[in-house]
């Protein structure tokens, strides 16, 4: 199994992640996260926008009372990070998608910071650190390292994301059950106040990329592999000799997302969790 790093090269062109590129530019979504459905809802990007807007809603109603200041940990296009400006917090965000900066360009009140979690250098401290799908792309001991030097005490850590619920090694990406990242978190004073599983809430947001998936993209890749090999045989096998690394990096590719976008696969290996932890 690739390990998500190995991904996020496949992924990346220019420091820019091409599928956040595809989601903000292609499918103008005003949000990069999987949403939160209600049940029953028509499987619609006019219903999936209204979802990712009721992720934001709930997601903020898990922030305690007292808490002031707030660094957004891998912000993506900067939605959440303005709705909690507009609710008065006093926000941080960073990403180290060079593409990101751009929405924050409207934002003055919102500092922006274009780097990665482990290289933040800050002489100032936040009652909250939020990791909106951001804490899969680092290790958890990089989040808590740097919980222990950015974090009041008392202090938050509000994380919502997706954890491997069977122990399998590098699972769709995902390495950390919950329970580890519970016991990890717990040796650097970092205790539960809440975990919320919204696992049902998000599965339909993977079934619409399935959806499209099957319909579209698996039938153009067919027609591609055809053509090739039906009307220039010599050139098919040249290009699988000289680019075999490439060949092989995008069969990887296809089949991380056979298996991350899979409704299925994701509520049987994966759960997605809302966890709340208090440094003191």
């Amino acid at each position: 199994m690739k390990s998500n790093n190995d991904i996020n090269i496949i992924l990346t062109c220019n420091s820019m992640n091409l599928e956040l590129l595809f989601v903000t530019e292609v499918l103008k979504l005003n949000s990069l996260h999987y949403g939160c459905w209600n049940n029953g809802e028509e499987l619609t990007l006019s219903n999936l926008r209204k979802a990712q807007e009721r992720y934001t809603v709930t997601l903020l109603e898990l922030i305690p009372n007292g808490v002031e200041t707030i660094l957004d940990v891998g912000c993506g296009i900067g939605d959440i990070a303005l709705t909690l400006a507009k609710k008065g917090y006093s926000v941080t965000a960073i990403s180290p998608d060079k593409n990101h900066k751009k929405y924050f360009d409207k934002n003055k009140n919102i500092p922006f910071y274009n780097t990665k979690f482990e290289d933040i250098r800050f002489d100032k401290k936040f009652d909250l650190i939020l990791m909106s799908e951001s804490q899969g792309n680092f290790s958890p001991i990089i989040t808590f390292k740097q919980c222990k030097r950015y974090l009041k005490k008392p202090g938050y850590l509000l994380v919502s994301n997706i954890f491997n619920k069977n122990n399998k090694p590098s699972l769709n990406g995902v390495n950390s059950t919950e329970q580890e990242y519970m016991t990890q978190a717990k040796e650097y004073n970092l205790k539960l106040v809440k975990s919320i599983d919204i696992t049902k809430e998000v599965l339909p947001t993977l079934q619409i990329a399935y959806n499209a998936y099957q319909k579209y993209f698996l039938p153009a890749l067919n027609i591609f592999h055809y053509s090739i090999k039906k009307f220039a045989p010599l050139k098919y096998k040249l290009v699988k000799l000289f680019f075999y690394k490439q060949w092989k990096s995008l069969d990887r590719l296809r089949n991380y997302y056979e298996e991350r976008i899979d409704p299925s696969f994701f509520e049987r290996e994966l759960s997605y969790k809302r966890i709340l932890l208090m440094h003191q």
